[in-house]
């Protein structure tokens, strides 16, 4: 039983079962409570920082924001144990901002009066961790953008699906159950990231891209902070194009010569603010763990990685790259991943290489609910005559994808253009997607793929 006002394994117990970091390496609650407060040292290193890097990206012809994200006991005292509520103070307004000079208020956001704002619409925190939800995260999105002049609404780009969630807190309190959040769901769902962090011991040297072929611009973000603005980085994705995150609390330099972003976003949780570092002792992170002997990141990491990176060096390197992403994007629908019998090496205009007789493209996390029916509708460019076939089940939401032909429909397709329609039953076993696009050695293109509910079924 959960008590409020005990602390379990580091977490504080609060009304309602709300949870909340207690200390942690940062002892947030020291200094939230005023018992302790930064060194001068800390305030200095934070507004050296921030007006070197507005230089910086003057200079550069780059947008810049810094963003403090405002701790859950600052945002949600109501929940707070009562020996405590009444003495949380924000320790950013307490001991920074009073300091920030005129010139860099519009370079540092501190979005507690949004937060606080929204709250009442729908929760902005998760009971069970440390961290906000997706709502609370696309509201800081939306006020990140609109700081850096852009009009736009990742609330937009998103639909609301509840869903049974664990937090860090409850792991770290060792409480079993599960709390149903609102979690938002991409509505065109083709959005991808390649992270690093599986690869790692810990979070340390955490490096993720994010690409989004139907983003509102085609503009690039390298983001750096902790794992607050790592939550945000779907929602900044509706708009840029490309996004870098590297989890540093300082500026990195090289990752900018090499990314070429069109703006940088730096970011700390408030906790953070308790000791802030020089940027002065900056060490660059982007290749940082290459050639350690315990680092083996996936082909498709390294593939997005070096995309990225050689964007202003190696531009068609990148284009490739984007190229292979967006022929294998059906908006609304999914991200389909090809067999070794697709090739991409000398992609144009969307087309693909057959190097076999067997080329799939299975799209696993598709947004078809297996409970409806659908209408597909497909089109697709062939070099050669041939059968073009679709299995829209597997045994069981079976992970190793076993499709049987029961649950397929085949197409004869003409040299030339093709356009086909089918209905896909409902009550599925799962919700993953196979495309069997050709069944020769030659040059293909699909077009486009579209689901339409199926009201009739």
């Amino acid at each position: 039983m959960l008590v409020e006002g005990s602390v379990i394994n580091n977490t504080l117990i609060g009304k309602n079962e709300w949870l909340y970091l207690w200390q942690g390496g940062q002892r947030q609650f020291d200094f939230l409570t005023s018992r302790s407060s930064p060194s001068p040292q800390s305030i200095t290193n934070f507004l050296n920082n921030i007006e070197d890097r507005v230089k910086f990206c003057q200079n550069n012809d780059i947008r810049y924001i810094h963003i403090v994200y405002p701790s859950k006991p600052v945002v949600m005292p109501e929940n707070l144990p009562e020996f405590i509520s009444g003495e949380v103070r924000s320790l950013f307004k307490r001991c920074y901002e009073d300091f920030i000079k005129k010139c860099l208020t519009e370079s540092v956001l501190y979005p507690l009066d949004s937060l606080v704002k929204e709250k009442n619409s729908a929760p902005v925190f998760r009971q069970y961790d440390t961290h906000m939800t997706d709502y609370g995260n696309a509201i800081v999105s939306r006020e990140i953008l609109r700081h850096l002049g852009e009009n736009h609404d990742p609330l937009l780009f998103f639909k609301s699906q509840p869903q049974n969630r664990i937090g860090d807190l409850a792991k770290m309190a060792d409480v079993k159950k599960t709390v149903v959040e609102n979690a938002l769901k991409s509505i065109s769902n083709v959005d991808q990231s390649w992270d690093n962090r599986a690869f790692l011991p810990g979070n340390t040297d955490n490096v993720v891209i994010v690409h989004n072929p139907n983003s509102a611009s085609d503009k690039r973000l390298l983001a750096l902070g902790d794992s607050f603005l790592r939550d945000g980085l779907s929602s900044l994705s509706t708009f840029y194009r490309d996004i870098l995150y590297i989890r540093s609390d300082l500026f990195q330099k090289d990752a900018i010569a090499l990314f070429a972003p069109d703006a940088i976003i730096s970011a700390n949780a408030e906790r953070y603010m308790c000791q802030i570092s020089s940027d002065s002792d900056a060490d660059g992170i982007l290749l940082k763990c290459y050639g350690r002997a315990n680092y083996h990141p996936s082909d498709a990491y390294v593939a997005a990685f070096n995309a990225q990176i050689g964007y202003r060096a190696y531009p068609k390197r990148y284009q490739n790259w984007a190229k292979k992403i967006k022929s294998l994007s059906f908006e609304g629908i999914g991200v389909g991943e090809p067999n070794n019998q697709i090739d991409f090496s000398d992609i144009d205009n969307g087309y693909m290489i057959s190097s076999g007789t067997d080329p799939q493209i299975i799209i696993n996390e598709s947004m078809l609910d297996k409970e409806l029916s659908y209408k597909l509708i497909f089109s697709i460019d062939s070099q050669h005559p041939g059968i073009f076939q679709i299995f829209y089940d597997n045994e069981n939401n079976d992970k190793l994808f076993k499709f049987n032909e029961e649950n397929s429909i085949k197409f004869d397709i003409k040299n030339g253009k093709n356009i086909f329609e089918c209905n896909i039953p409902k009550n599925r076993n799962s919700n993953s997607i196979r495309i069997d696009p050709v069944n020769f050695e030659g040059y293909f293109r699909i077009n486009y793929l579209t689901a339409h509910l199926n009201f009739c079924d």
